[in-house]
């Protein structure tokens, strides 16, 4: 593979969370990662632990770390990158992943030299589209925040910017990040040329009005961390007003528009009332 002088494989580690995988769908993703890159999978107590650590443990290039609870996917994150920070000190590039997507690996080193271009322009952060539909004639350009799964971080930015935020447990633990280097005048960037793949894919039964819906247990952190990031300042002030509009309608589409409402009701309320459990 053509790389710039500064991105090699070994230069390049990747980070995979896993709670409860699919076997299948990991080991599928892993033997095409670990044909090129160093591994790390951080565990957050998945039931299936013994068959994950069967799969890989002959594989030099794969490194299973296992926490005896769910810690969340934030501090497995930081686990795995303070891991790679003291075994493997050459890494230079962090590529996180869900523990169902995946890039091609040629897409991975281009991701991690359009990074290294993009130095001088401050960028912090680039990932891939996540929309089949996008417009892949603008190439790359600036977003507010994106989604951890597929991006690419290069380690001096990281420390830099800082660990993710673990009391957030999951949600916003990626945007969080985002809108912290922003404030320290990085930039987050799309490349919309680049797609990442979800091998389980999306449920088309699980929209409802054209629109995506998500677990109900997920309200609770929904709410709860959004309402945290506003109250503690973490999200952008010229922002806030987009985010407090973003719950109202969060409250009006699961409440009166979902299956299982006065579930989604439940932990919407509960999200609100618990926001004290994630202040420093």
């Amino acid at each position: 593979m053509n790389t710039s002088l500064k991105v090699s494989a070994d230069t390049i580690g990747l980070i995979i969370v896993t709670f409860n995988p699919n076997l299948k769908v990991l080991k599928n993703s892993i033997e095409k990662f670990s044909e090129n890159f160093k591994v790390v999978i951080c565990d957050n107590n998945s039931e299936n632990i013994k068959d994950i650590n069967d799969l890989f443990r002959i594989n030099s290039n794969v490194i299973l770390l296992k926490h005896n609870e769910n810690c969340g996917i934030a501090k497995a994150q930081n686990d795995a990158i303070k891991f790679i920070d003291k075994e493997y000190p050459r890494i230079d590039y962090f590529c996180f992943f869900d523990q169902d997507s995946y890039l091609e690996p040629s897409k991975i080193f281009f991701l991690c030299e359009k990074l290294d271009s993009l130095a001088k322009k401050k960028v912090a952060i680039i990932g891939p589209t996540q929309n089949v539909d996008s417009n892949q004639n603008i190439k790359m350009h600036a977003v507010r925040e994106l989604i951890s799964s597929g991006s690419v971080i290069q380690k001096n930015i990281f420390f830099d910017v800082g660990f993710f935020y673990e009391k957030l447990f999951i949600d916003f633990v990626d945007y969080e990040w985002c809108w912290r280097a922003r404030k320290k005048g990085y930039k987050v960037f799309i490349e919309e040329t680049t797609e990442l793949h979800h091998q389980i894919g999306i449920d088309k039964n699980k929209k409802v009005i054209g629109r995506n819906i998500i677990p109900p247990f997920r309200l609770y952190y929904v709410f709860r961390n959004c309402i945290c990031l506003i109250r503690e300042k973490r999200i952008l002030d010229k922002e806030r007003k987009y985010w407090i509009i973003f719950l109202i309608k969060q409250i009006i589409f699961n409440s009166f528009f979902c299956p299982d409402r006065l579930t989604r009701i439940n932990f919407m309320l509960h999200g609100i009332v618990d926001t004290k459990k994630c202040k420093e």
